[in-house]
């Protein structure tokens, strides 16, 4: 029996699965990833031949543990001219080894932009479809819709190569077979949250059982240059619900992952969101994203479309609320809007799905420029110092708390 899983339904950390969108679906092979097929890659990894779920073999991927060098096998696309119209991607995955996600990236042009999505592994063969709209942007040169006839390569790999704690991503092995593009899948739904701010993690301190909030975002989340362990906002966070609810059953992950961006986060939902089974994300993707946008404003569309997605991928896990923090502010003198119009996009992407945001960036703003800049270390634009952590997680503190308390009963 085939099993098929398509991204938009993530339903548990084990394995995800679900009845792709029915009926009228067209495919049009990729790649077999028979034995007669040669793949190549980065030279930190190895592609070797095994059995396949379809034709005479299947191409096993094995992706080390690294910090440093992005690992990546790519698959040659010589039929790109027939992808428009078709609405995904589309072959057949397991690992013997554990593994439960990989990530996929489309590289078109001849500058090698790229696009990427995660899906998931289990340890039998699965059909994994993915959607185009569960594609970001890494390049922020357009979504992957638009540039469809112009992809040369798949390309297997790992993004990002750290987790939360800085360390090397483990290293992965799984087996692919059949690639296609698929026609005729529906849209995926996108649920939108209740009219009540944050009702799931209400409901949980209003019934007084654990809370869990996942702090998702960049070096500002993590505590890049402070005492992470006592000084970065998560940590400060946690310690003023705990007395502001009287409880000590609240628990504040730090998710920060330092250099990285919205579409790193997009593309591993199930790593970073769905294992660690939060009631409550708290959302921070902004610098980075700028940046490798070379804060070209002409590309703030390309953000916003980011923002979109990864926003959407969370809401169809349904498995927790979303908080959008509006994050600090570009510390140099003369240059505290520099973000302004990005911090629109974020804030608007929020409001477009009823997601309440923490307007850290306005609480940092609202200080005089030199009294701003001071919670920031030397000659560091966006990482704030200790104080300034006390500040972020004040602020956010006073934010979700009124949230929290609103279910009948507190």
């Amino acid at each position: 029996m085939k099993h098929f899983i398509q991204l938009s339904a993530l339903l548990c950390a084990v394995m995800l699965v679900c009845a792709v969108a029915g009926g009228g679906e067209e495919c049009e092979q990729v790649c077999s990833c028979d034995r007669a097929v040669s793949i190549g890659g980065s030279k930190n990894i190895k592609v070797s031949d095994t059995a396949g779920m379809e034709g005479d073999g299947a191409k096993r991927l094995s992706l080390p543990a690294t910090s440093v060098e992005e690992p990546h096998c790519f698959i040659r696309v010589r039929n790109a001219d027939r992808w428009p119209g078709h609405d995904g991607l589309r072959f057949w995955v397991k690992s013997d080894t554990g593994s439960t996600w990989g990530v996929v990236a489309l590289i078109y042009s001849d500058s090698w932009f790229r696009c990427y999505a995660g899906f998931p592994v289990s340890a039998k063969w699965t059909e994994v479809t993915i959607p185009w709209c569960e594609f970001t942007q890494r390049n922020y040169r357009g979504p992957i819709e638009q540039h469809l006839a112009e992809v040369q390569n798949i390309d297997f790999t790992v993004q990002p190569t750290i987790q939360n704690d800085n360390k090397p991503r483990p290293a992965s092995v799984y087996d692919i077979d059949d690639i296609r593009v698929v026609k005729g899948l529906r849209p995926p739904a996108t649920p939108l949250p209740s009219r009540v701010a944050l009702a799931r993690s209400a409901g949980k301190i209003a019934s007084r059982k654990p809370l869990k909030i996942l702090c998702l975002g960049t070096s500002i989340t993590y505590g890049l240059k402070t005492s992470r362990a006592t000084e970065a906002y998560p940590v400060l966070l946690e310690s003023m619900l705990r007395r502001s609810l009287g409880r000590d059953n609240v628990t504040v992950v730090n998710f920060g992952l330092p250099g990285k961006s919205s579409w790193q986060a997009a593309c591993n939902v199930q790593n970073f969101v769905v294992e660690q089974e939060p009631d409550l994300i708290v959302l921070e993707f902004l610098y980075n994203d700028v940046f490798e946008a070379d804060a070209d404003p002409a590309r703030l569309p390309n953000y916003r479309d980011n923002m979109n997605r990864l926003l959407d991928m969370l809401l169809r896990y349904d498995r927790a609320d979303i908080a959008v923090m509006l994050p600090s502010p570009y510390a140099a003198t003369g240059k505290r809007d520099y973000l302004d119009k990005w911090v629109a996009q974020a804030q608007q992407a929020a409001s477009e799905r009823r997601l309440p945001t923490i307007d850290v960036y306005g609480a940092f703003k609202a200080l005089p420029e030199n009294d701003m800049i001071g919670l920031y270390y030397p000659n560091d634009t966006a990482h704030p110092v200790a104080s300034g952590h006390v500040l972020m997680a004040r602020t956010v503190h006073d934010t979700l708390l009124p949230m929290l308390k609103q279910a009948k009963g507190r």
